[in-house]
């Protein structure tokens, strides 16, 4: 029982995500179960997911389990193809272990979530003190900002209508004006 306990242990401590974590478990359990298909069903605070492992059809013993938090975090395990006698308490507290280490990466997770905000906002105001082109600062401020929520790829627009005297224009504004002043210049002058 000890040796997937401690291939759990080594895996939380790499472990970046929730889901990847869960998935290692499901490989773990498969393969400390001689093969047998297992598939996990998790229900965390913030994220839920199921995932499989192992070689579907093989022939074994049944096995289900469920474990429960105070907190609301449910997982269930479905373990199919398992040798005769398996001791499925085993199973079921490897399950229980699991889901202890599976709050801990979340949380090391969160951490690593604030540290970097806190990093970026201490970047940002030293950005801002030093006055860079504003369309410059305004797409590494999004760019920054859907990389910290994990928004990869996600669409950003900036709406509002900016006040005449302030000194932000939106990113547009200068492509019009300068296409404006080059179609005056072109024009033909007056009175000829």
């Amino acid at each position: 029982m000890l040796d997937p306990i401690r291939r759990l242990l080594t895996e939380a401590g790499k472990a970046k995500q929730t889901r990847a974590f869960w998935q290692t478990v499901t490989e773990i359990l498969s393969e400390y179960a001689g093969g047998a298909r297992v598939e996990l069903t998790y229900k965390g605070l913030s994220e839920s997911g199921t995932l499989d492992a192992g070689a579907a059809g093989t022939d074994g013993e049944t096995f289900l389990t469920d474990y429960h938090d105070a907190e609301g975090r449910h997982v269930s395990a479905r373990f199919e193809g398992l040798p005769a006698g398996f001791p499925g308490e085993v199973l079921r507290s490897t399950i229980e272990i699991a889901t202890h280490l599976a709050v801990m990466v979340a949380r090391r997770s969160g951490l690593e979530r604030e540290r970097r905000l806190g990093t970026f906002l201490v970047e940002l105001s030293r950005w801002l003190l030093a006055a860079p082109e504003r369309e410059l600062l305004l797409r590494y401020t999004l760019q920054s900002v859907t990389s910290l929520v994990d928004a990869q790829g996600a669409y950003v627009a900036l709406r509002g209508v900016v006040p005449t005297r302030c000194a932000w224009r939106r990113p547009w504004d200068s492509a019009w004006s300068s296409t404006a002043r080059r179609s005056r210049s072109m024009r033909a002058p007056r009175g000829g």
